[in-house]
């Protein structure tokens, strides 16, 4: 694991954070994040991503990757939160994940987040860990990623009526290097993960 921290707490530049974990004792790449330290609203963050080199805000597909971004992402989540690529489309009225997946039923939500809307229709992590669906002008931290390399598993169909290339109950991962989560943004369709008590989305 590699990570770049910012000299200064206050202007914090960015962080570069790689996923690794094990597969039959070789060690490879699960994902690639980076979460940028500078204040945006959603769009611009988004396109701060893109100039980055990456295809745009983070989609977390995995307890893997999930787990991770909340237990390295803690210092810029306290500040201020953080964009990830989940928001509402206008066009479609369902909230999709930038990949064109749909989220699963049960999300990690806070308990008092709004209600996915053309008003509030962007999805950003709070900093007690949990989802939440806010204004888009609000200025926040954001996590950039690489949609087609991420490993995804779910159900649903993409916003072009597609199945998912990927689609499987449960993990195929073995001996992940970290532990996996009881609730995950983006999985499990048939409740193999369940949302947190207390995390109820309203």
């Amino acid at each position: 694991m590699q990570v770049y921290p910012s000299t200064a707490r206050a202007s914090f530049t960015f962080i570069t954070l790689i996923l690794l974990f094990q597969t039959g004792g070789e060690t490879n790449m699960a994902d690639s994040f980076e979460f940028v330290g500078e204040l945006r609203n959603f769009t611009d963050a988004e396109l701060e991503c893109r100039r980055r080199g990456f295809d745009g805000l983070a989609v977390i597909s995995s307890p893997e990757e999930f787990n991770f971004t909340i237990t390295a992402s803690i210092e810029l989540r306290k500040l201020a939160g953080l964009w990830v690529g989940l928001r509402f489309d206008l066009g479609l009225h369902k909230l999709l994940w930038d990949d064109e997946m749909e989220p699963a039923p049960k999300m990690p939500w806070l308990r008092f987040s709004r209600t996915p809307s053309a008003t509030h229709a962007c999805d950003w992590l709070h900093k007690t860990g949990n989802m939440g669906m806010t204004l888009c002008r609000y200025p926040r931290y954001s996590i950039c990623g690489n949609h087609n390399t991420t490993y995804t598993e779910g159900s649903g169909i993409t916003r072009k009526s597609k199945t998912p290339s990927v689609l499987t109950s449960h993990l195929s991962w073995q001996n992940t290097a970290y532990v996996l989560t009881s609730s995950v943004p983006h999985f499990a369709a048939d409740n193999t993960c369940a949302v947190q008590p207390g995390s109820t989305h309203r």
